[in-house]
């Protein structure tokens, strides 16, 4: 268990840069999820946005990265879209 937290003590330390290579995969997946709003029971705002990066960051931060890569954002919008599956009938 020491382990543990001491793990995530060191991986809080590690700042994470967002590449802007990446920004126009995070614009189009917002664009792509604005077209679709009306099958959700939220509105898609910039929050999504805001959040999208801090899980793509949060997921490098977890393998002591200091630069995210195309699959943390990968992983950051596959959760986001598992988070908005329930649907308006």
């Amino acid at each position: 268990m020491a382990f543990i937290r001491e793990y995530v003590d060191f991986a809080e330390q590690v700042d994470v840069e967002f590449p802007k290579e990446f920004e126009k995969q995070v614009v189009e997946f917002s664009t792509t999820l604005k077209k679709d709003e009306k099958k959700y029971l939220i509105e898609i705002s910039p929050r999504i946005v805001i959040g999208l990066i801090r899980i793509a960051k949060a997921s490098a931060r977890m393998e002591l990265r200091k630069t995210v890569k195309k699959e943390d954002i990968d992983k950051a919008e596959e959760i986001i879209k598992f988070g908005l599956q329930i649907k308006r009938e």
